[in-house]
């Protein structure tokens, strides 16, 4: 019950009061059991719970928490997501009391976060939780692609690479992208979901692979060798900062750069094939998360990297968010553009993959 309520939109906060030990070991194991495919991790400091409100630059500890282990600077929030949105959050370092405005004395030794933080994520949780609440279930959700044929002959495919960490974002947004690159450019597609891990024979299977998440990462020698040969085999990695978060990009680019030995992501030019055909792409509109971010009041121009191999691109990595316009969804805090502008740069990618 309490899965579907999560699925459905709700949220579920936990909080270790007075950073009480027995709890903190309760509910680490509780996590683990309760989205068994979703694992909990550590909040970034790039997580909006953040910078919803607040834009918190010191996270400071009371006394009693630095002696336990807590160290200022560091979040200590620990989360679930299911899609884009973090719908468990577990304070192992206890907010209740600084909410409560209660300081430490004699008879109350508190293992948490100082008042003035403890407040200043309670009111960004609630800024975070409120706007999210309306955007958990997008148009997307609502509609099913169901391929005629099952099997995979004639048919452009595109398999999600599976790796050690949060590699599963948007589920509905490759559907929604091959849909819309059907419609326009009458090319036949599999809308059945390809899984591939990173160091399975399975990955050659497939002309085109598609790599995203949240968070930072790191692959292993294997996966890392098996990529590497993908590629060089002319093989097509896109991979997308989803929601724009900065740790999967800083993640990214060292990991592909080890892959390619050092090989480095360089931004293509605005002529560059991939924004003229079959769109002409010239400015794409922001979301408003990322126009914050950049400080711009209209629409910017489309931002893509790539590595060339034999003179061809291997890989594609966006830094800005993709899939939640692909997926049409509401998403507040996405650093993204919006989903006609994603949409149209997602169909120019998968038919620059065709057609070099």
């Amino acid at each position: 019950r309490l899965r579907a309520y999560l699925r459905g939109g709700g949220t579920l906060v936990m909080d270790a009061c007075c950073g009480r030990r027995a709890f903190v070991e309760s509910a680490l194991r509780e996590m683990q059991l309760l989205v068994p495919e979703r694992p909990p991790y550590r909040l970034t400091l790039d997580h909006p719970l953040y910078h919803s409100y607040f834009d918190i630059k010191d996270i400071d500890y009371r006394p009693n928490a630095l002696e336990a282990g807590a160290k200022n600077g560091e979040p200590g929030a620990i989360g679930i997501d299911i899609g884009c949105r973090t719908a468990v959050f577990f304070f192992r370092w206890d907010v209740s009391c600084g909410w409560d405005n209660l300081k430490d004395s004699d008879r109350h030794h508190c293992l948490g976060y100082t008042i003035k933080t403890a407040r200043q994520v309670g009111t960004n949780l609630m800024a975070y939780v409120t706007a999210e609440r309306s955007a958990a279930l997008p148009l997307s959700k609502a509609l099913a692609f169901v391929d005629a044929e099952k099997g995979k002959s004639g048919k452009f495919v595109i398999a999600q690479a599976k790796y050690h960490g949060l590699w599963k974002t948007r589920e509905a947004g490759l559907a929604m992208l091959l849909n819309s690159f059907h419609e326009q450019t009458k090319t036949p597609v599999r809308f059945a979901r390809e899984e591939v891990p990173l160091d399975s024979p399975k990955l050659f299977e497939v002309p085109f692979v598609y790599l995203t998440g949240h968070q930072d990462f790191q692959l292993n020698s294997a996966e890392r060798a098996n990529l590497r040969q993908f590629i060089t085999r002319g093989g097509i990695v896109l991979a997308e900062a989803c929601c724009g978060r900065e740790a999967f990009g800083r993640s990214f680019r060292t990991e592909i750069t080890k892959v390619l030995n050092n090989q480095k992501l360089e931004r293509l030019p605005a002529n560059h094939p991939i924004f003229l055909y079959p769109n002409n792409i010239k400015g794409v509109q922001p979301q408003p998360a990322l126009a914050s971010r950049l400080g711009s009041k209209g629409r910017i121009k489309p931002e893509l990297y790539g590595i060339s191999l034999n003179g061809n691109l291997g890989v594609i990595y966006s830094p800005q968010g993709l899939s939640c316009g692909w997926e049409l969804a509401q998403c507040p805090y996405c650093a993204g553009i919006n989903a006609q502008d994603s949409l149209a740069l997602g169909v120019n990618i998968l038919s620059y993959a065709i057609l070099q």
